[in-house]
């Protein structure tokens, strides 16, 4: 969380302890009052600090929807 700490406070968001998951595979959280153009988002989820965390298979892995995502916003 550290990480996503320090890109909040450089982007000029409002911190916020992200969503812990209670249930399903991830959580993300989007910060607010980030600078226009630097936006944060933290995603949490239960499983190994991986590729693909919650099954190891790309192909039916939150991960890379999610990334995605986030790019095509820019």
């Amino acid at each position: 969380m550290g990480l996503a700490q320090n890109w909040a406070g450089a982007n000029g968001c409002t911190w916020q302890t992200p969503t812990k998951v209670t249930s399903g595979t991830h959580v993300c959280t989007k910060l607010t009052g980030c600078q226009t153009g630097y936006p944060v988002e933290f995603c949490s989820f239960v499983g190994d600090h991986t590729p693909y965390p919650d099954n190891g298979i790309e192909s039916s892995s939150w991960g890379p929807q999610e990334v995605w995502t986030f790019l095509s916003q820019f």
